[in-house]
């Protein structure tokens, strides 16, 4: 993983060295963070991913890892990491986010894996690799689950995720499962009145007609025109 920053250009405004001297090794680190960031949201994708990788250099060579800041380590590796993904260097992104998950799994709590394993799992599937995006959705289902709980919305739309990429494959019976969950849980906690209850039980519709079950298809659908109409 060292030899991915192995190359870093060492030119980019005089903030960089009064950054440097100013600080140690972590606090440089952040603050080149906190500047790439900047340039990151102006859309200067360059220099924030010149300052990304410096940042992440500089935390990756801090000695006592009991006192490396993981957090913002890892926030600036998934930061640069969403630059490749933007310039469709899904690769680059994929050794990136991949990191992200081996850092925490040691000193985080299991919520911080949450968005990495949801990154990761886009990148599989924009790169055909459902295997592991199914196993990704998987594992963030039983987070959000075990630490937001059942009835949370994100855990409903990390459900939804797992489900259409199931449907996507024709794997209906594993996204049959799913999709109940979904649309029981919405039902349960947004009411029936709600558009993404209306979307659960259109996701039903839809998967039951193309196995060839319209009957079932139809009473889902019903439903769901109960809450959306057409």
């Amino acid at each position: 993983m060292i030899e991915f920053f192995d190359k870093i250009e060492t030119t980019i405004f005089g903030d960089i060295d009064r950054i440097l001297t100013a600080h140690d090794k972590q606090d440089a680190a952040i603050a080149l963070n906190e500047l790439a960031m900047s340039h990151h949201s102006k859309e200067q994708f360059d220099d924030a991913k010149m300052l990304y990788k410096l940042a992440i250099s500089i935390f990756n060579n801090i000695a006592s890892k009991d006192d490396l800041d993981y957090r913002n380590m890892t926030r600036s590796i998934s930061n640069l990491a969403t630059i490749y993904e933007h310039r469709c260097k899904y690769n680059h992104a994929e050794i990136l986010y991949r990191w992200v998950l081996e850092i925490y799994k040691e000193p985080l709590e299991p919520i911080h894996i949450v968005q990495s394993c949801h990154n990761l799992a886009k990148i599989y599937e924009i790169q055909h690799k459902t295997h592991d995006a199914i196993k990704m959705y998987k594992w963030e289902v039983c987070i959000r689950k075990r630490v937001l709980g059942l009835n949370h919305i994100s855990t409903v739309q990390t459900i939804e995720n797992l489900g259409n990429i199931c449907v996507r494959q024709n794997l209906y019976g594993d996204a049959i499962p799913l999709y109940v969950d979904m649309a029981v849980i919405c039902d349960a906690m947004l009411g029936q009145e709600d558009l993404l209850t209306a979307t659960a039980w259109d996701n039903l519709a839809i998967l039951y007609n193309r196995q060839g079950n319209h009957r079932v298809a139809a009473s889902f659908h019903r439903k769901a025109l109960a809450i959306r109409p057409q």
